[in-house]
């Protein structure tokens, strides 16, 4: 399997999550709470998800340059 095909989707989405998830709670005042309620967490989901997937996506550079120490 090419991982690497797969992480500049994975990495788009994670950075475009961890932004939204920032802005949604410095807007938190600004925005209904109703919306707010529903797209923060979701964000946060998208986020911790997509972490995940980075990870294991790594793993064999993580497993070479920070586990082999």
């Amino acid at each position: 399997m090419n991982k690497q095909k797969y992480l500049k989707p994975v990495n788009s989405i994670l950075a475009i999550s961890f932004l939204a998830l920032i802005l949604s709670a410095l807007l938190h005042d600004s925005i209904p709470y109703n919306i707010y309620r529903n797209i923060h967490p979701l964000f946060g989901y998208i986020l911790t998800t997509m972490v995940f997937v980075h990870v294991y996506l790594n793993f064999n550079w993580i497993k070479k340059n920070i586990l082999s120490k």
